[in-house]
């Protein structure tokens, strides 16, 4: 019945894992952000192959740029699109679990 389908609320869950050596601050919900901004269509998929593909090539070249007065701070410094800089919000995020490899 078609009245019965427009009355139904349906959302889309995702889940998103990650399996790393650490974790900087907010990396999870930024990585979540560019995809959703890359998913829904505000992003093209594009800017973040070209992001992606300035970083490889950065690296390969050591093409560490000095951001301090005394040379101890060096990071390499890659343009990110301003679309792909979106933090998703900390709500539904949830933390499974954490393996170590010592024990504690």
């Amino acid at each position: 019945d078609a009245d019965a389908d427009a009355d139904v609320d349906i959302s889309i869950i995702y889940k998103v894992s990650a399996k790393c050596d650490f974790f900087l601050y907010k990396m999870m919900r930024r990585i979540v952000g560019a995809l959703v901004a890359i998913g829904s269509g505000k992003v093209p998929l594009l800017e973040l192959e070209s992001c992606i593909k300035s970083h490889d090539d950065a690296s390969s070249h050591r093409n560490i740029h000095d951001n301090s007065e005394d040379g101890t701070n060096n990071r390499m410094m890659i343009d990110i699109p301003k679309g792909l800089l979106q933090t998703a919000p900390a709500n539904g995020l949830t933390l499974d679990h954490v393996e170590y490899d010592t024990p504690i």
